[in-house]
């Protein structure tokens, strides 16, 4: 079969990328999820050299991340345009393409949530827009000084325009030290009725010249997950505060907390919670300099792959314990359920990596992520031999004559 059908979502682009070979020819079309897109036509002098660029083009498509459609990795995006341009039907399931939101640590405001243009609530209605985000800025401070926060959400809970949300998104929310993170936490679950359509939820859409990423102050997440039992995705951006009371919801399939430290005691909350229907768990275990003293033992029980039977994704991210996870993961029970592989943002080295060559035989996985990492040139070039793609973007080295360089996490403070 000659046609085949790409997607790709990394948090800022969702796109589509179809290919077919007819004879000498070689067709494209490619766009955004849910538009006509474009279409493209190259000839060739021969049947053989139009299948060479055929497999050529696949080959780089797929090294770049696009996963192909109805295969295991995409399941569940069938029309995956009709799932994020429509947000009436409360029954409709987000697609696990857009469940990653934060490819990198170059944190800007997120431009899409859930394959979705974000609409700013400022006050007027938005009423037909399904992906929504509250946040208060230095840019609007008027003689009145700035905006309320508080007092930003709650009219927004109250007006027509939640109704409609599919996908709410909280950036900064205190800009002189005035508001916890509580608070609104405990105000988005006292008007759980009027967000019927709720299914993704980002806590904490901050950027670092608002706040460092240990700075966010977070709370229980538990409220969250009991007000809404119909929630698909939540993510959370900082560990300071935070907390899992009760790790448990019968729907959620995307789960992602950001950090530059993550504690022991919430990885350990999270393997000892309930989640029947998670795909998509996706950890940033940071640096003990900022509590993220989690080790791999504290991760085994997650590692036996008893926790999560639906799981296809596993980030352990932004992790100063890189090595470590590499040496344990690769013959983990885990390992074969998993379709996506990512230990990016950390400090992996040639050790790590050396250990990562024995996923050779995983027929399973359709993607490794190391981006952000210490691996050598010989080492890398190792890792492109396994039968999957391999993203080794990024890649760092150790000033052996500077007494400050070594190898440091992408996200710590």
């Amino acid at each position: 079969m000659s046609f085949r059908e790409f997607e790709y979502a990394d948090g800022k682009s969702f796109k589509f990328w179809k290919i077919d070979l007819q004879e000498t020819n070689v067709v494209t079309k490619y766009g955004r999820i849910g538009s006509e897109g474009q279409e493209s036509t190259k000839s060739f002098a021969t049947a053989a050299e139009a299948q060479k660029a055929y497999d050529k083009l696949v080959a780089e498509k797929t090294t770049k991340g696009y996963v192909e459609k109805g295969s295991a990795a995409a399941s569940g995006s069938a029309e995956v345009a009709g799932a994020t341009t429509t947000a009436a039907a409360g029954d409709e399931h987000l697609s696990p393409m857009l469940f990653s939101t934060t490819p990198s640590e170059n944190f800007e405001l997120m431009h899409n949530f859930i394959g979705q243009r974000i609409a700013d609530y400022r006050g007027k209605s938005l009423k037909g827009k399904s992906v929504v985000r509250v946040r208060v800025s230095y840019d609007e401070e008027g003689d009145d000084g700035e905006p309320d926060f508080n007092q930003r959400l709650q009219a927004f809970l109250e007006s027509d325009s939640a109704a409609g949300t599919k996908g709410l998104v909280i950036g900064a929310y205190d800009l002189e030290g005035g508001s916890s993170e509580g608070q609104f936490v405990e105000m988005i679950a006292h008007h759980k009725d009027r967000l019927p359509q709720l299914k993704a939820l980002f806590l904490g859409d901050i950027v670092q010249e608002e706040a460092e990423i240990s700075w966010i102050q977070q709370s229980d997440m538990s409220l969250i997950l009991k007000s809404f039992p119909g929630l698909e995705m939540l993510r959370v951006r900082g560990a300071t505060g935070l907390d899992f009371s009760s790790a448990e919801h019968p729907q959620l399939r995307a789960l992602g907390i950001e950090s530059g430290g993550l504690p022991a005691e919430i990885v350990g909350k999270i393997c000892r919670g309930k989640f029947p229907q998670l795909e998509y768990l996706e950890l940033w275990l940071g640096t003990p300099n900022y509590s993220g003293d989690c080790r791999v033992n504290d991760l085994q029980p997650l590692l036996k792959g008893k926790l999560f039977p639906k799981l296809k994704y596993l980030g352990l991210r932004n992790a100063e314990i890189a090595d470590d996870i590499a040496a344990v993961i690769v013959t983990s029970p885990i390992i074969d359920q998993l379709e996506v592989l990512d230990l990016s943002l950390g400090n992996l080295s040639d050790v790590g990596a050396s250990a990562l060559l024995q996923l050779a035989s995983k027929t399973n996985l359709t993607r490794l992520d190391l981006h952000h990492h210490y691996i050598s040139k010989p080492m890398q070039k190792k890792l492109k031999q396994l039968p999957f793609p391999v993203d080794l973007s990024d890649a760092k080295t150790v000033d052996e004559d500077n007494e400050w360089s070594g190898r440091f996490i992408a996200i710590s403070e």
